[in-house]
């Protein structure tokens, strides 16, 4: 009673229903929303509702924390052991004896581990002009009043 006849009854895939529910439960884990997380997977929102809050699936998410969690606790620490290596590296690319460009390299990435970065914005204002031979020898001449010692050289262009 309530079926429709000749529709065949759903079968489900226990495996395939796991594998999608381990999949939304790891991608919660990852800080995924529900909402992309059904649009990926092809399912609903309340599919991906009801995995996150069925029993099961808030004890596997606890468990998929707590296995993340000493993951970066453990690669934390493994960063930390290795940071004394990466200053005395980068101590030595700060040595004469390196290329300068290698040198420059280190420089700044030391100094912007320090909190004095390069600026990320430059202004500049730049102009063009067009002097001719009367006008060259005019600012040479101003140049020369004023005390500085300005040796220009020009040519002269056609047109």
């Amino acid at each position: 009673m309530g079926r429709n006849p000749g529709v065949a009854a759903r079968q489900y895939q226990i495996q395939t229903l796991w594998d999608v529910h381990h999949e939304i439960l790891r991608r919660l884990v990852l800080g995924q929303k529900s909402v992309e997380i059904a649009r990926d997977l092809n399912v609903t929102a309340p599919v991906v509702s009801y995995v996150k809050n069925s029993e099961m699936g808030k004890r596997q998410l606890s468990l998929m924390h707590a296995a993340s969690n000493v993951s970066v606790i453990n690669i934390a620490g493994r960063i930390k052991e290795l940071a004394t290596q990466a200053v005395a590296v980068m101590e030595a690319a700060l040595d004469d004896c390196q290329p300068m460009q290698t040198r420059l390299k280190a420089a700044v990435d030391v100094l912007d581990r320090a909190g004095h970065a390069a600026p990320k914005v430059m202004r500049t204002e730049n102009y063009h002009a067009h002097f001719g031979a009367e006008d060259i020898e005019a600012i040479k001449a101003r140049a020369r009043e004023a005390g500085a010692i300005v040796e220009v050289a020009y040519e002269e262009c056609e047109g």
